[in-house]
Order: C-alpha cells, then sequence, then structure tokens
C-alpha cells in the first residue's frame, strides 16, 4: 500500500477504462504531470477489445493498479468497484478518455484542507475534440443545491469531481442506469451533501464536434426515468410539470436541430470562448500530454 506524509492524504484517482486505447497514454502522462505528488491510480478493465488491456498492462506500476475484468459489465459498477479499491483519503474521477491539467489534484486538495467538512470539489472543464483541439471552456454558473435544481439545470461535472472515498463508499451509483448514473446520484445525494465548486478549469473532457443525436435520446430517456422514480416520493404538481416540460424541450429541440445541420452549433454553446493567449497556453500544455512517445513516469 502506498504510503504519505501523516498530514497530506493519499488521492485515488479512479480510471474507469472501456475501449479508450486511443486517448489513455495522454490521461495518464497528464496524471504524472501532477503537482500534487501523494497519489495512486486504480484503472478498471471493463470488458475493452481495442487494445486497452494491453496498454494498462504497459503502465502498471508500485503507483498504478491494474484490474482486468472480461465482462463488459457498465461504468457505474466499476466506479462503485473503484471506491471499494481506493486506499486514499480522497478520490479523483476521470472519464479515460479525460486529461488532467497539472494542479487540479493539488486545487482540490487544497480545498479539502481548507474545509474537512467537504465531501466533494467540482470544477470548472475546458473542451477538447479527438484531435486535442481546444473548443472552450464549460463552467456551472449556479452549482444545484437541491435535488429539483439538479432536475432542473444538473448538478456537477461528474468527471471533475474528487470526493472523500468515505463519501463515495455511502452514495454508491445505481448500476441500471447506462446513461442517467451521475443525474441520479446528485438527486439522491445534494441536499444532504457539502459540495464546492472551483469555477477554475481543472480538468479537460472529450466532445465530439458532429452532436451524437442517437446518444443524446439515450440520456434524455434515463433521465425522465429517473425523475419519474424520484417523483414517487415527491408531491409537488408544479416542480414535476416544470422537469417534465425542460425534458420535453430537450427532446424536441434537439432532434429539429440535427434535422436541420445545427445541433453541433447549439451544443457547443454550451462553451464559453476564451481569449487567444489563454487557448494557446492551454493547448501547449495539452500537446505535451497528447505527443506520442512521451510517456513521462514520476518516482515510485
Amino acid at each position: 500500500m502506498l504510503q504519505s506524509p501523516p498530514s497530506t492524504p493519499l488521492v485515488t484517482i479512479g480510471i474507469p477504462c472501456y475501449q479508450c486505447a486511443a486517448h489513455l497514454p495522454a490521461l495518464l502522462r497528464s496524471i504524472h504531470a501532477q503537482t500534487y505528488p501523494h497519489w495512486e491510480v486504480v484503472a478498471v478493465d471493463d470488458g475493452s477489445t481495442d487494445g486497452t488491456r494491453d496498454l494498462l498492462r504497459q503502465w502498471e506500476s508500485p503507483r498504478i493498479r491494474v484490474v482486468l475484468d472480461d465482462t463488459n459489465r457498465g461504468l457505474s459498477h466499476r466506479l462503485n468497484q473503484i471506491a471499494h479499491l481506493a486506499n486514499g483519503t480522497l478520490l479523483a474521477r476521470t472519464d479515460a478518455d479525460d486529461l488532467m491539467m497539472p494542479t487540479r489534484l493539488q486545487r482540490q486538495v487544497d480545498a479539502f484542507t481548507q474545509d474537512p467538512s467537504l465531501d466533494v470539489v467540482s470544477s470548472g472543464c475546458y473542451v477538447v475534440d479527438d484531435h486535442n483541439h481546444l473548443r472552450g471552456m464549460r463552467v456551472i454558473p449556479n452549482l444545484a443545491r437541491t435535488a429539483a435544481e439538479v432536475m432542473l439545470r444538473n448538478g456537477p461535472s461528474h468527471p471533475t469531481v474528487m470526493s472523500t472515498t468515505s463519501w463515495a463508499r455511502r452514495n454508491s451509483y445505481r448500476c441500471h442506469w447506462r446513461r442517467g448514473e451521475d443525474f441520479d446520484l446528485w438527486i439522491r445525494t445534494v441536499e444532504h451533501s457539502n459540495i464546492r465548486y472551483l469555477p477554475e478549469a481543472l480538468h479537460v473532457i472529450r466532445e465530439d464536434p458532429q452532436f451524437d443525436c442517437a446518444k443524446y435520446l439515450r440520456t434524455i430517456r434515463d433521465h425522465q426515468q429517473v425523475i419519474r422514480d424520484y417523483f414517487r416520493g415527491v408531491s409537488s404538481p408544479s416542480l414535476r410539470l416544470a422537469v417534465e416540460l425542460r425534458l420535453l424541450s430537450r427532446k424536441l429541440i434537439y432532434p429539429m436541430a440535427h434535422r436541420l445541420g445545427i445541433a453541433s452549433a447549439l451544443a457547443a454553446r454550451r462553451n464559453r470562448t476564451l481569449p487567444h493567449e489563454l487557448v494557446d497556453e492551454v493547448q501547449q500544455v495539452l500537446a505535451a500530454f497528447c505527443l506520442p512517445g512521451a510517456k513521462t513516469r514520476s518516482a515510485s
């Protein structure tokens, strides 16, 4: 087991992996570039067939624990599994095709150090395409604090989250949601969790410039089911109407925009445009992670 200084928390970085061979090395390089040194990785493969498993074996080390499974059990199952495998006091989420900005772990650990009552710390994020071109920055102007607010505007950005490991174990994902596991989690937990949001972009997510309407509609269907499940114990007709109208508008607007060929532009409006000098700075950081053959190793 990794040890860290008594006053310094060990952070477990959890990576659920499925068909991510194209982007996984860049993520691992970004982890090795973190300014915060006291981390371990738990990477769990979910039945990949694209070379992901071979890459994980190549990167396995005392700091990177690899778990391989031939069966595809889904993201929620793997996230729950990672929480129970974690040695760290804190657990950092990331998707396998994401990247971490160099100060992500340090900034989030600092937040927990300043306020030990925190359960979850999330952040803003940069958005890139599959070729690592920066598309903008995603922020959350007003973090949802109630279940109703989550239903109306979603919760924290899932891949940016760091939580206490004990919180993650107490609040497991429900595995029957394939496209709404985080939406369901925040509805169930937001009102009894101490969540802080850091507006700076500490994480990098990928967004396909070509809008996937079928995937979007699957997400909406799961969200509808999550909400109907939640509303069994809620007797507020006005809240239900507001939430149902929001989902209906999304269900109608994006497919219509897709048919008109403007869905990608509509989706991209969620991303804030950045100043040119900041774009250049961020692109240089990303390029260092994404260069072939640029694998770096930290001391174990």
